[in-house]
Parts: structure tokens; sequence; C-alpha cells
């Protein structure tokens, strides 16, 4: 294999091209998770890989309980599906809780803490009512419950960790937690070695060619769990080498075709970047920077799979312009196709798109 066919499998099977999909469950299900950390970003990771699909077509499957947005795994918002979220909490989120213990010391959040915050937010939650995070906030500070220096976030995630919480519909722009048993209850656990042994073929499935480091970054598991998880499905997974490194993906091999030259504005946080540890094969020809999240510039632009830049949105005068940064010439074919993606994320989210192109 070589480093042009690792991007062109990739492409197919993140469904970035020639996408088998139209129902927004069934994608979710497909990726296995999809990062959620930036709200807007994860609806426009799944609206990329859905032709035509709407944002409230992403709302209306967390409304009907399909999808939710919970903390799956590493510590990060995800959209999963229902279907999914408990056994890949109970896999993943342990080991999460377990690092983030020197941060509950630090922060004197002691069992006490826990169990007093837990009792509070199960009484005002019962009966399937939802709560905003202030209002949740508040709640804790009347009972003596300091929620200062990030305490608030970390009662949270360990609730969420606990399959305690998740995310349920919003209410006006605000996000709102419900009791994850009563949003969607009946949620089936499964066996750890069953959980590891799917969430390895779904990875590399989904994600595919990648390398053992990277469904142990995607995940949170470790490197021996990872081998172990390609073990339990040995006969439905290929081995590839680029090099000196090994790459997994599924035996069912996408039909890759020919792609003529595109160009994709990628959310915040992708799958296509985000989900892998090596992403060295990403790089584009013009010799594209890091590009720091703190300089607002960190949603990607995508030629034929190479990272060339970043954008962001900004509103003006109620239109939506799309600043872009890009390190490489771009042909008037190039144009188009940049147009044509910001008309795309124009149609997803219904609103009026401009670009804007920023010299480098």
């Amino acid at each position: 294999m070589i480093e042009q066919d690792l991007i062109n499998f990739r492409l197919q099977n993140q469904q970035l091209v020639n996408s088998s999909f139209s129902n927004v469950t069934q994608l979710v299900r497909y990726l296995g998770a999809v990062q959620a950390q930036d709200y807007e970003g994860g609806k426009w990771t799944i609206g990329l890989r859905i032709p035509g699909s709407k944002a409230d077509d992403v709302e209306k499957a967390i409304r009907d309980r399909k999808i939710v947005r919970t903390w799956p795994m590493r510590g990060t918002l995800h959209y999963v599906t229902s279907e999914d979220a408990r056994w890949m909490i109970q896999l993943l989120v342990p080991r999460v809780i377990r690092r983030m213990s020197y941060y509950f010391k630090q922060l004197e959040l002691t069992d006490d803490v826990f169990s007093k915050a837990r009792k509070l937010i199960t009484k005002e939650l019962e009966g399937g009512k939802s709560i905003t995070r202030p209002t949740f906030y508040k709640l804790l500070e009347e009972n003596n419950i300091s929620t200062k220096e990030q305490r608030g976030l970390f009662i949270l995630g360990r609730f969420a960790g606990e399959s305690l919480i998740c995310f349920g519909s919003k209410e006006g722009k605000q996000q709102t937690f419900v009791l994850m048993d009563e949003w969607i209850p009946n949620q089936k656990t499964i066996e750890s070695e069953e959980a590891i042994a799917k969430i390895t073929l779904r990875y590399f499935t989904s994600h595919g060619p990648a390398q053992i480091i990277d469904l142990a970054w995607w995940s949170g598991l470790t490197n021996t769990e990872v081998k172990k998880g390609i073990e339990l499905n040995k006969g439905k997974l290929l081995e590839k080498k680029i090099g000196d490194r090994t790459f997994y993906m599924s035996v069912k091999l996408p039909d890759v075709k020919q792609n003529e030259s595109s160009i994709m504005l990628l959310p915040a946080y992708d799958e296509f970047t985000i989900a892998y540890k090596d992403r060295s094969d990403l790089r584009g020809s013009g010799g594209v920077p890091e590009i720091k999240i703190n300089d607002g510039f960190f949603s990607m632009i995508a030629k034929n799979g190479k990272i060339i830049g970043s954008w962001r949105k900004e509103i003006r005068k109620g239109k939506v312009i799309i600043q872009c940064r890009i390190h490489e010439d771009l042909s008037e074919k190039d144009m188009r196709d940049l147009k044509k993606s910001a008309e795309d994320y124009s149609e997803f989210y219904n609103i009026d798109c401009v670009i804007e192109q920023i010299k480098v």
C-alpha cells in the first residue's frame, strides 16, 4: 500500500466520498463515535457525510433519543447511538475517572461531596425532568458545593462517567442534562472482551487504514487491548504496510473510485483529523504548519484528503463569513470546489455564507 492508497481508503471508509448513508443514526453507529466537543462542529461532521442532510436532522435524532451526546471516551464529548452509549462508557470511562482522581483530590472533591451532589441531581431530575448547566451549578452552590475552579465540570464528568446523566434536548440555546436511565432506558451492557472486539472492528472499518496507536489514541484503550481486539477479529481485518508502519482495515474493501480534485471545509475536531494519533499522512504539499487552536483557525481545509489550510466563521450583518487561510495556490477549479463546500455548509444550516480568503 502506498500513501495515496491510504488517503483514498480513508476518504471512502469515512464516508467523505461516495457516501452510502442517508440516516444520521446509522452513520453515527458506523463511525462508532463522533467527537462533539464543539456542538455545531459535531453536527457538520455528520452533515459532510450525508449529502443533502440538514442540521435539524441531527437535532431530531437527539430529540428522538436515537443518538446521545455524552462523554464515552477520553473525557471528551461525542455523539454516539443510544444503544452504544452504556457499553462504551462501561469499557472506556473508568480509566478516565482514575486519571481524574488527582484533580478530585486537588479540588477537595471527596466521596462525601460526590455522594451529596449525586443525591441532589438525582432528586432534581427524577420523573423525566431536565436541567441546564447554570441551573445545575446553582443547585450545587445553594447546597454548599462549590462549582468554582472547574469543580462543577469535574462533577458533571464524573456523573456522566457513571452513566448517571447525559445530555438531553436543548432548552432554547442551552444544553440540558437528564438522567441517563430515564432518557435511554434498557440499554445493554456487554462483557469487556466483547466490547473490545466490537470497538476495534468498528474503528478499523470506518477509520481504516489505521495503526494500533491510532485506535489507542481515539478510544483510550491500551496498545495491548487494541492488539487483543485485532486478535479477536481475526479474519475480519486486513493488515497493510507502508514502510515500517502497520495499518489495519476491514477485509470488506470499499469500492474506491477515482475521484476528481475536491476541497472540503472540515469542522473542528472532525473524525478525519482528530481520530488518528499519527497525522503525518494528512499534511499537504504546501507545508501547512501546526495550527494552534487559540488563534481561532482550527477547522481544517482538505484537498484530496490532504490538509492545505484552515478556516473559521464570523457573523457580519446576518451573514456567515467563512475566512480561509490556505497554504498553497488554488486553481480556478479549486476555487469552485471551495465555493461548493461553502454552499453545502450554507444549505446544511440554512444560512447565507460568503468565502473570504486570507493570504498566508
